[in-house]
């Protein structure tokens, strides 16, 4: 499959585990952490809602929770600054990049899979923490669009 461009409605999900640290409750209200986005590879994967229907089928395992960010959020809210010398020099773009997956033999087919990327490519771990921060704040806007059991 050719990777297409995510159109800036479109929602994005995130599978969230129902037994670690990915989120808790503070005075009755969800909070998601950070480590709800964490990626060995700084670019956390998330599913395109256009393709996949059912947000359900986006959960890791049947436990699972699932949240969403909208595209265009991330887009415009995850502004990480560029630091040179102690000084900030420009921001990084943050964006979702469809990769689909297919044939791979260590994961199985996602048609829908992207990854939040950043421009130029997120190397400190540092800057990857404001990233995971800025994602956890905005589906903190949406909640659960599938509770973990």
């Amino acid at each position: 499959m050719v990777p297409t461009v995510v159109d800036d409605a479109e929602d994005l999900y995130r599978s969230i585990r129902a037994n670690g640290d990915e989120f808790s409750y503070q005075d009755g209200k969800l909070i998601f952490s950070s480590s709800a986005f964490d990626d060995r590879y700084m670019k956390p994967s998330v599913d395109r809602s256009s393709m996949r229907t059912d947000p359900a089928d986006t959960r890791a395992k049947p436990t699972d929770g699932v949240t969403k960010v909208v595209t265009a959020d991330v887009r415009k809210s995850c502004n990480i600054p560029i630091i040179k010398n102690g000084a900030p020099v420009g921001e990084y773009a943050a964006d979702a990049v469809h990769r689909p997956i297919e044939s791979d033999p260590a994961l199985a087919d996602n048609l829908a899979h992207c990854q939040v990327e950043c421009n130029p490519l997120i190397e400190s771990g540092s800057r990857f923490k404001k990233l995971k921060a800025a994602l956890a704040t905005l589906a903190n806007r949406h909640g659960f669009v599938v509770k973990p059991t």
